[in-house]
């Protein structure tokens, strides 16, 4: 589902990335660990599309991922870690928001029917 292979990223000539990879297929759950500095944000940030990387090969799906391509973007979706939006809004509210900001379908219906998905393709025993 997501590949990453050897990816870069420098700021003013100072390394952000040095090669990282990575392979998750889907229903994996991955989580970013590491002190301050270590590449954690930077490495969300190209895989939403908001920075670009300076080398290595990202694949969505077995495409080709860049960051101005829409159609593989839509597969992805980004939720900060601090809602910067509301701070009143309930978590569903939050995904909801995020859900129509990124693939403009609005709909508790659909987004329950994803947190179903999600669930359960990652925990196919609990269905």
């Amino acid at each position: 589902m997501l590949q990453i292979n050897k990816l870069s990223k420098s700021y003013n000539g100072k390394p952000a990335l040095r090669g990282i990879s990575l392979n998750l297929q889907p229903g994996e759950i991955y989580g970013l660990l590491g002190p301050n500095g270590a590449g954690k944000t930077t490495t969300i940030k190209i895989l939403s599309g908001l920075l670009g990387h300076d080398s290595g090969e990202i694949r969505v799906a077995g495409e080709p991922y860049h960051r101005n391509n829409n159609q593989i973007k839509q597969k992805i979706a980004y939720v900060p870690d601090q809602p910067f939006v509301y701070a009143k809004l309930t978590g569903e509210e939050h995904l909801l928001f995020y859900a129509d900001a990124t693939h403009g379908h609005n709909s508790k219906s659909s987004l329950r029917q994803e947190y179903s998905n999600c669930f359960f393709s990652a925990y196919p025993e609990r269905k």
